[in-house]
């Protein structure tokens, strides 16, 4: 599926959203996907249509190399999103 997101399950979504349900949190959705792809802005839109009450907190989709990022740099990322512009 070259250049395109792969389907996956219907109840992916529904599990993640159960994850963070009981957190109240913010949510940054991370993911290396470009376009159609881009399974991070397929979850935000996700979130945002089936479960509002999680949908509201995501405060920032990011696009990354995954396959380069440290944890730390991840969380400096995460910290940077909880200030304001």
């Amino acid at each position: 599926m070259h250049g395109e997101r792969e389907p996956e399950e219907p109840s992916y979504s529904r599990q993640i959203a159960a994850a963070l349900a009981p957190a109240r949190r913010i949510v940054l959705v991370v993911g290396h996907g470009t376009g159609h792809s881009n399974a991070a802005a397929h979850l935000e839109e996700l979130l945002r249509a089936r479960h509002p009450e999680i949908g509201r907190r995501v405060v920032a989709t990011k696009r990354l190399d995954l396959s380069a990022i440290t944890e730390r740099q991840l969380l400096a990322l995460a910290l940077a999103c909880l200030k304001p512009p």
